[in-house]
C-alpha cells in the first residue's frame, strides 16, 4: 500500500511552524477532519520512528489542507515548507552543491525530497536540460493529489537550490499539472542571457560621376564662368523661312453692291 513517512509529514509541519505562523496548529486542526488529527500531533510525530509511516491518501489529503488551511490553495505554505527543509539539508553538507550548477544541484538532493518519503507510489522524477534551463518531469501514476502535492514540493527545493547557486543567473520557476504528471520549469531570465554579436557590414563604396569628376578636374569657379558666360547674350530669334505673300496676290474689292436675297 503506498504510504508517506512519518518524519517527512513531522519536518513538513516543523517548517510551517517556522516560516509561517504561530497559530497553524489550531487553524489546520480546524480544517483536517478529526479522523486524521493524529497524524498531525506533532507529540506523536516527534515520537514516530523512521520506518513508520501513514496511509499516502491520509496524507495527501492533510498537505493539501494544510495549504488551504494556512494560505490560499495555490501551494505557497507548502512551496515554503519544501525550501526551508531542502536548504537544512544543503547546508548540513549530505549533498554536494556548486555556485554555478543549479540543475546538478537539483538532481543531487530530489531524492530525499520527491523520492525518498513516498513509498510504493510509484514516483518518476526526471530532469532534462533545456537551451534556458531545465525542466523537471514528475509523474506519480493515478494520484493527481500527490502529483499537485509534488508540483510545490519541486517548486520550493528548485527556490532553495537557487539560493546556494550565487552565480547562478536569474531564474524563473513555472509549473503545470496534468492530471498524475507535472512539470516544473526553470527557466533562466532572458536579460542573463547575453545575445548573439550583430556582424558588421563592410562600408560601402560609392562611384563619383564623370560630371563630378570633370567639376573636381577643372574647378568649380571654372565651371561656374562657364554656364554663366553661355547665358550672358540672349539667343536670337528665329527667322520665318516661308516668305511673305506680296499685295497683288490679294483681289481687290468690288464696287458693286450685293443684291438682298429674296
Amino acid at each position: 500500500m503506498a504510504a508517506l513517512r512519518s518524519w517527512f509529514l513531522r519536518d513538513v509541519l516543523e517548517a510551517v511552524a517556522r516560516t509561517n505562523r504561530g497559530s497553524s496548529q489550531e487553524r489546520l486542526q480546524e480544517r483536517v477532519p478529526e479522523r486524521l488529527h493524529a497524524h498531525i500531533d506533532r507529540i506523536q510525530l516527534a515520537q514516530a520512528g523512521p520506518r513508520d509511516t501513514l496511509p499516502l491518501d491520509d496524507a495527501e489529503e492533510v498537505l493539501l489542507a494544510l495549504d488551504v488551511a494556512l494560505g490560499d490553495g495555490s501551494g505557497r505554505v507548502l512551496s515554503d515548507a519544501a525550501a526551508d527543509i531542502a536548504s537544512r539539508l544543503l547546508t548540513r553538507g549530505s549533498t554536494h552543491t556548486s555556485a554555478t550548477d543549479l540543475a546538478g544541484t537539483f538532481d543531487r538532493v530530489r531524492m530525499p525530497m520527491l523520492e525518498l518519503p513516498f513509498i510504493d507510489a510509484g514516483v518518476n522524477v526526471a530532469v532534462n536540460p533545456t537551451d534556458t534551463g531545465f525542466d523537471v518531469s514528475v509523474s506519480v501514476p493515478g494520484r493527481p493529489r500527490c502529483a499537485r502535492v509534488h508540483r510545490h514540493l519541486c517548486t520550493g527545493t528548485i527556490w532553495s537550490c537557487k539560493s546556494f547557486c550565487r552565480d547562478a543567473p536569474e531564474l524563473q520557476v513555472l509549473g503545470e499539472t496534468y492530471g498524475d504528471r507535472v512539470i516544473v520549469t526553470a527557466r533562466y531570465a532572458r536579460a542573463s542571457i547575453a545575445p548573439d554579436p550583430i556582424p558588421s557590414r563592410p562600408p560601402i563604396k560609392r562611384r563619383r560621376s564623370s560630371s563630378m569628376r570633370a567639376i573636381t578636374g577643372t574647378g568649380l569657379q571654372d565651371e561656374v564662368e562657364r554656364i554663366l558666360g553661355n547665358t550672358t547674350h540672349p539667343p536670337a530669334r528665329p527667322t520665318s523661312s516661308t516668305p511673305p505673300v506680296p499685295a497683288s496676290e490679294f483681289p481687290a474689292p468690288s464696287d458693286t453692291p450685293k443684291k438682298p436675297r429674296s
